[in-house]
């Protein structure tokens, strides 16, 4: 059988299609009905694809469509806050949470703190959380409204946290200013032996017990300030009984010294004393009974004068106006 076309009766025509069969494989037309009644004016109309290709087409192109679409909706602002599903919503929502789940672990940080070192960590750490709380961008509007709450109570708890840490820091810089007087303090007392010596160790140890009163309470040092204090002013208390009786053992030392200084000098006025009375009894009693005592040389450029002789009774025939009113030595 030679080869035919087949268009399709009228009305329900095709794409023309070659058979070598004697009915169409399309519309199932036999060959004589489509030889006898042919396409007008020599034309003929291909076959029409079938409905399930069309609509596979269709829902094919649908998927491609809308997937692009949803892909893009994210970044497209109108669309994304009509049903809440923006790109940067998600990237600010991911960085709020974030940002606040560190702020809390480090308040959290801070309250279990036992030394200073520790503290100053959590607060580095909750600084950089409030610095990713900062950085949400007011293109979220919700999402920065809750970063800006967020915002206002760890900006609190930061600056109680900076006086917290300033106080502690006080606090151990204290101890170590009294740890270090009383290690000096320590070592002064030991090698003491005057009053001087013991004198500046004392004041040492009051520096070191100044410093510890000088703690605050309720600070990571506080049990050691308790703990110290007794102790130093223990020391202090020692060497005020050392300093006291290095007092009294240097004012008994002065008093000694100074009775016999008094002593030794009314002995010598006592002596002098003596010696003066003496020597006026001996006078005295020489006047009485004649005794002239020893006379003084004789000047050896004065002549002697018989009738008034230094010594003695005048010589024998010396009137009183030669020998004078009075028998009495010159001297």
């Amino acid at each position: 059988m030679s080869p035919w076309t087949c268009t399709g009766p009228p009305g329900e025509e095709h794409e023309p299609v070659n058979n070598s069969t004697p009915v169409c494989t399309v519309c199932g037309r036999p060959r004589e009905e489509s030889e006898k009644n042919p396409p007008p004016n020599g034309t003929s109309k291909g076959p029409k694809p079938p409905k399930s290709t069309l609509i596979a087409a269709s829902t094919a192109a649908l998927v491609v469509v809308g997937g692009v679409f949803i892909w893009q909706l994210p970044n497209i602002p109108v669309l994304c806050d009509t049903v809440g599903n923006c790109a940067v919503d998600k990237e600010n929502q991911k960085l709020y949470e974030t940002a606040v789940s560190e702020a809390d672990s480090a308040v959290n940080a801070a309250n279990q703190a036992t030394q200073v070192s520790e503290l100053q960590q959590a607060r580095d750490r909750l600084q950089g959380a409030i610095e990713q709380l900062r950085s949400v961008s007011p293109e979220s509007k919700q999402v920065y409204l809750q970063a800006q709450d967020a915002l206002t109570d760890y900006e609190g708890q930061l600056t109680s946290m900076d006086e917290r840490l300033q106080k502690e820091q006080v606090a151990q810089q204290k101890l170590n200013q009294a740890t270090n007087q009383a290690n000096s303090a320590q070592q002064q007392s030991s090698q003491a032996s005057t009053l001087e010596e013991f004198e500046a160790a004392q004041a040492k140890w009051q520096e070191a017990t100044k410093a510890l009163k000088e703690i605050p309470d309720n600070t990571f040092v506080t049990a050691q300030k308790e703990q110290k204090l007794p102790q130093y002013q223990k020391k202090v208390t020692e060497l005020e009984d050392k300093i006291e009786q290095k007092v009294a053992a240097q004012r008994q030392r002065r008093n000694s010294s100074q009775n016999y200084h008094r002593g030794d000098i009314e002995q010598k006025v006592d002596n002098a004393q003596r010696q003066r009375r003496n020597s006026s009894r001996h006078y005295h009693r020489g006047d009485r009974t004649g005794s002239r005592g020893t006379p003084p040389p004789p000047d050896p450029k004065s002549p002697a004068d018989p009738c008034n002789p230094v010594w003695g009774d005048p010589a024998p025939g010396c009137s009183s106006s030669q020998s004078g009113s009075s028998s009495e030595p010159v001297w």
